[in-house]
């Protein structure tokens, strides 16, 4: 277990059979990288940093009362409401909440298994603070830092001794990652699933990479398609690399070392398979549901939509914009494929798979932006695998030198860095929001965490008092130095004042375990019989304090833009507050079950996580209504618009055949085809507003009151005046429909 979880390549999927194992860090590489305790701890450091980072990114909100923070994205109110409610309501065939889409007769809840992992901190929120939402922030967090820990987890893997330096390179990924990641959706918890199984394949645990799978599987249906794409790359990784070694080697196909990747492969591809058919087996929802669920999912509303969809299944326009966001991950990318054509050995199994991984989600990304949640932790994991030992080779030959001179040479650089770094920091001030400068405590708490294992593994053989001063002087001048940094980030602004809270013992607690972790001595340096005197140690020690401090300087201004951009943008878009008067209003005015008409599909998960008892008419996806009933659609749309009366032409399948349809559309189709009793309107969509408020026979508002004042309200709330009142009855039948032809005419 220790060899896999941290030494460098142990299998044929990760060293191609010719130089598995090969140290590429010379002599100057770490003993089997320190006994197991240690990397748990430094796992257990890029957990909580990078849950540090979400958390500052989820706060921001001191001003709005707790109840009301929300969460950003849509859907995030519908899963967190599902949560809640899944201890009562179990597993739904049904979905009564949608009366006009697929769901309400047959349900599948592809996120059930994430929404089950979920209820618990959602109910725990809401016990301690009355509010649901906070669980489903809790838990996005926690599942960002163990997908980021995993992350960690496969540097360790490959045997990447400057794993902190790639993980800094994670907080410059393009903005729109972590504003998806922000969503309290599945997307975090299949990432971690999508990881885990890149660890079992890496590290031959075949049965396990079998079990991630089917369980990947429950978490979120999406699996179904993610985890046979992974696995897809390996095997064609493998094949690739076969290939070579058949071309350019004198090597036959009873070879041991191609013997070996083949049966590597084959039990690969074997335990998936079994574990994807299994999950999909066991799967509540799974069967012919699910399998018709996915198609309308991913090519009806995804790829190739007939009609208007959410944003996210749209690609990017102009694409230079999307260049311009992902402008260092795929300098990044770029760069290392060029250095190891250049530089390096012939790749592996897990080398090439990794290429082929990121390209999958670049053509993703490219096709949906949705995938931006994926493609560049990937392309960075690409990176790191490709680069990452010649990047060693380099750091090792810095940090080890005996060499005075080159040392002299090398900390000016490092100097001129950190004063380049600060000085275009202040000039580029007004380009950082105060939002990450004032919590300048908050970053340096997280870099000391981030800098107790570096800092420990720069530590001598000694175990004696001065080396743990040393160490532990060397760690407080990091954090002092990155404290510097950021605050000089504020320019001649005035640093307000914080909203995240860092008690001074954070950083006792700190110094406390650097300091354990010296006098155990667990992670040693092999010299190769050189003897470390005490000059050498001195240098060993500021080179590595500098080019830690050099790459907090580098990082600072990027990275300050960037999350403090994030935090002001990932703020909850209802007024829930707003939103919250108008159903108190509508539970007081209506029974349970009665039908609200919605003014846009989009609106539904943040009335449902406010009110389960009445029911609506769309969410979740267009798609859904659209597949149940093109006809229904196109009248919820030119209602919804403010376009009524209109006659309109619907192209829909009888039996099995195109036929196009009139129809004509009536405000009142509200009442007739939809059956709704009430209306909420916000204010983008004043001109259904304004036709319900012209026909006071047909409907009455009930919010605001009519002496408001207010000509543009937030959101208005309708009742529907019964069909005996006689207004607005359609002169049309019921289906409102007649055939004028089939085919396209």
């Amino acid at each position: 277990m220790e060899d896999r979880l941290g030494a460098g390549p142990r299998s044929a999927l990760d060293g191609c059979g010719l130089d598995a194992g090969r140290d590429w860090n010379g002599d100057v590489r770490e003993l089997a990288t320190g006994r197991g305790w240690f990397r748990v701890a430094e796992l257990a450091a890029t957990f909580l940093v990078f849950a540090g980072v979400m958390h500052f990114l989820y706060a921001g909100k001191a001003n709005i009362p707790f109840e009301d923070r929300g969460a950003p994205g849509h859907d995030s109110f519908y899963h967190i409401k599902m949560a809640a409610l899944m201890p009562d309501i179990g597993l739904p065939d049904t979905f009564p909440w949608l009366r006009t889409t697929v769901f309400n007769e047959t349900f599948v809840n592809h996120h059930y298994g994430f929404q089950w992992l979920m209820s618990f901190a959602v109910r725990l929120s809401h016990r301690w603070t009355g509010d649901y939402a906070a669980g489903g922030r809790w838990f996005t967090t926690v599942s960002f830092g163990l997908s980021m820990a995993l992350f960690h987890l496969l540097l360790m893997v490959r045997g990447i001794q400057r794993r902190w330096l790639w993980m800094a390179l994670c907080l410059l990924l393009p903005s729109q990652f972590y504003g998806r990641h922000l969503f309290v959706r599945a997307i975090d918890p299949s990432l971690v699933c999508m990881l885990l199984l890149c660890w079992c394949m890496f590290t031959r645990r075949w049965l396990a990479g079998g079990i991630v799978v089917c369980l990947s599987i429950h978490v979120y249906l999406g699996a179904v398609i993610y985890a046979p794409l992974l696995v897809i790359c390996v095997v064609v990784a493998g094949a690739l690399v076969t290939c070579s070694e058949l071309w350019t080697t004198h090597a036959t196909w009873q070879d041991g070392r191609l013997r070996e990747i083949r049966s590597d492969l084959c039990r690969i591809a074997a335990a998936t398979f079994a574990g994807w058919v299994v999950g999909l087996w066991t799967h509540p929802y799974g069967g012919t549901a699910a399998i018709e669920f996915l198609n309308l999912q991913v090519f009806g509303s995804g790829l190739s939509p007939d009609i208007e969809v959410g944003q996210e299944w749209e690609s990017y326009s102009p694409a230079w914009f999307f260049v311009e966001m992902s402008g260092i991950t795929l300098t990044v990318a770029a760069s290392a494929i060029l250095l190891r054509l250049c530089a390096g050995r012939r790749a592996g199994v897990g080398e090439v798979a990794t290429v082929l991984m990121q390209l999958v989600f670049l053509i993703l990304t490219m096709k949906a932006r949705r995938f931006i949640e994926y493609w560049p932790l990937f392309a960075t994991l690409s990176s790191a695998y490709l680069a990452g030992p010649l990047v060693d080779r380099i750091g090792a030959m810095i940090v080890e030198s005996r060499t005075i001179r080159r040392h002299a040479v090398v900390g000016l650089l490092c100097a001129w860095g950190v004063t380049g770094c600060v000085l275009l920091g202040r000039r580029m001030a007004v380009h950082i929001p105060m939002e990450f400068v004032r919590e300048w405590r908050w970053w340096t708490m997280l870099v000391g965490v981030a800098a107790i294992i570096p800092m420990a593994r720069a530590g001598s053989d000694s175990r004696g008092i001065a080396s743990v001063i040393r160490t532990v002087a060397a760690w407080a001048g990091v954090c002092g130095a990155t404290a510097i940094i950021i605050r000089q980030l504020a320019g001649p602004r005035t640093i307000e004042a914080a909203e995240l809270t860092v008690p001074w013992w954070a950083f006792v607690i700190s110094a406390g375990v650097l300091a354990s972790f010296r006098v155990a001595g667990g992670i040693t340096v092999s010299g190769s019989g050189v003897s470390h005197d005490k000059l050498f140690v001195l240098r060993r020690w500021a080179m590595t304090v500098a080019c830690t401090v050099l790459l907090i300087g580098v990082t600072a201004v990027p990275a300050g833009a960037l999350l403090g951009h994030m935090q002001s943008e990932s703020r909850c878009q209802y007024d829930l507050p707003a939103i919250r008067t108008v159903m108190a209003v509508l539970e007081a005015d209506s029974e349970p079950g009665d039908v609200v008409f919605t003014d846009d599909w989009d609106i539904f998960p943040v009335y449902f996580y406010l009110n389960h008892r009445s029911h609506y008419i769309v969410g979740l996806d267009p798609k859904f209504s659209h597949q149940k009933d093109p006809v229904l659609w196109e009248r919820y749309v030119r209602i919804s618009r403010g376009e009524t009366p209109v006659t309109r032409s619907v192209t829909v399948m009888e039996d099995g055949k195109p036929m196009v349809k009139r129809i004509h559309v009536r405000l009142a189709d509200i009442r007739d085809h939809f059956h709704a009793k009430y209306v909420i309107v916000d204010r983008d969509h004043l001109a259904l507003a304004k036709k319900l408020l012209e026909m006071p026979a047909f409907a009455t508002r009930l919010y605001p009151a009519s002496a408001s004042g207010d000509d543009r309200p937030a959101y208005q709330l309708f009742r529907i005046l019964p069909e005996s009142s006689g207004a607005g009855r359609p002169s049309q039948p019921a289906t409102g429909a007649e055939p004028v032809g089939d085919g396209g005419g």
